[in-house]
């Protein structure tokens, strides 16, 4: 049996979902109302991937990145160990150096 997918959008153009059509009894493929057959995919550095809230203009479809970023804002990657062992000498070296300087002291130079 064949079939043909479209892509469902509201009165406002906004996608709502993906529509599989299967032949009829006489062989047809009927569209179905506010579809389409292009997919909401665009390609960016030359990877076709999901839109972001896509909308149909009648035409084509658009995204709002924008919006689902401000929506979804990216999560802030957790320092590695060896990112923290090195902000953690960098302050103690700090922390020697202001003491060094307060009390006149020399540090010995490491061989």
């Amino acid at each position: 049996m064949n079939y043909k997918q479209f892509y469902a959008f509201d009165e406002d153009g906004n996608y709502t979902e993906s529509v599989l059509v299967f032949e009829n009894e006489k062989g047809q493929l009927i569209q179905p109302a506010n579809t389409t057959e292009v997919e909401p995919v665009t390609v960016e550095n030359e990877v076709s991937r999901s839109m972001f809230y896509p909308k149909w203009t009648g035409k084509k479809w658009t995204e709002d990145k924008k919006k689902w970023l401000k929506e979804h804002p990216p999560a802030e990657q957790e320092k590695t160990e060896m990112e923290i062992m090195k902000e953690e000498l960098a302050a103690t070296k700090e922390t020697i150096a202001a003491l060094v300087e307060n009390n006149n002291l020399e540090v010995p130079e490491a061989e």
